[in-house]
């Protein structure tokens, strides 16, 4: 009975940390369940309408073969995949290594990536030009020359990539 009122107060202060911690991230792969399901409610209902609209009720077979079409659970997803989704939706600002696999392994259930074979992807997705390295952090290359650039604007993608009219004439501002 050496404990003292301060060490229980600080073991269940830790202990509910740990609780909320868990909370947290159990909440995030909820809302990206809910993301990847109203992803799937978007591709499908324009099927589903149409069908209705024949006459045809969506049988839950067809429901439920369209909607795994439409988004790839996460057990699917290749580890490019992985690192794009994870970089893209739950580190915007970037994450280390440790910290995609830990939320692979936590949030999403993936035990089976680890970091030899993990390494090697983000490697070659680094000389891919898809990610990049800043210290230890690794960013998705768009992501990162945004943040480079925030003045820049997007290019028009009616625009051929050479600023010429898709035409072949000349602006009125080129004209000048």
């Amino acid at each position: 009975m050496d404990r003292t009122v301060r060490q229980a107060l600080a073991d269940l202060r830790a202990s509910l940390e740990v609780r909320i911690a868990d909370a947290r991230r159990e909440i995030e792969v909820l809302e990206a369940e809910l993301a990847d399901t109203r992803t799937a409610e978007k591709a499908l209902m324009p099927k589903v309408e149409r069908l209705e609209a024949r006459g045809h009720g969506a049988s839950q077979f067809a429901l439920s073969y369209w909607s795994k079409q439409a988004v790839k659970p996460i057990r699917d997803l290749t580890m490019k995949e992985l690192v794009r989704k994870a970089l893209a939706e739950q580190f915007p600002n970037g994450a280390t290594a440790r910290m995609m696999l830990d939320f692979f392994h936590n949030a999403w259930g993936r035990t089976d990536i680890i970091r030899s074979s993990f390494s090697p992807q983000l490697s070659r997705m680094k000389g891919d030009e898809e990610i990049i390295l800043e210290g230890m952090v690794w960013k998705l290359a768009a992501t990162a020359e945004q943040a480079d650039n925030p003045g820049a604007l997007a290019p028009n993608e009616n625009e051929p990539p050479n600023g010429k009219p898709a035409d072949g004439s000349e602006t009125a501002l080129a004209a000048q």
